[in-house]
C-alpha cells in the first residue's frame, strides 16, 4: 500500500486536490525549471544566480549594472593614478629645470 503513495510529492498532491475541486494553477505558477544554461559557456546554473559561477557572465540586469559600475570606478581610479604619476614626473622635471637654471646663473657669475 505504501508503494502507491510514496512516489507522490507535495506538488503532486496539491495539483490533484486543485484538479479535484475544479481549480487549476495558472501557467506562471506551474512548476518551472529551476536551472538554466549560461549563454556564454553553456554551464548549467541555478536560475536565481546573478553571475555564472564558471565564466562570470552577469545574468541579470542588476548584475550587469554592478559590473559596469565597477568598471567605471576602476577606470576612474586608473586615470587618477595616471594623473598622480604625471604630476610627480612633472614635479621632478621642474626641480631638475630649477637646478639647471641655478647652475647656469652660477656659471655666468
Amino acid at each position: 500500500m505504501a508503494n502507491i503513495y510514496i512516489h507522490l510529492s507535495a506538488n503532486d498532491i496539491n495539483a490533484a486536490m486543485l484538479e479535484a475541486s475544479g481549480l487549476k494553477l495558472p501557467e506562471e505558477e506551474q512548476e518551472k525549471p529551476r536551472v538554466l544554461k549560461c549563454p556564454r559557456c553553456k554551464e548549467i546554473i541555478d536560475k536565481k544566480a546573478q553571475f555564472c559561477f564558471k565564466c562570470g557572465l552577469p545574468l541579470t540586469q542588476e548584475a550587469s549594472t554592478t559590473v559596469e559600475t565597477i568598471k567605471t570606478d576602476y577606470v576612474q581610479l586608473a586615470d587618477l593614478d595616471e594623473i598622480r604619476e604625471m604630476k610627480n614626473t612633472l614635479k621632478r622635471e621642474l626641480e631638475e629645470i630649477s637646478k639647471l637654471k641655478d647652475m647656469m646663473l652660477k656659471a655666468e657669475k
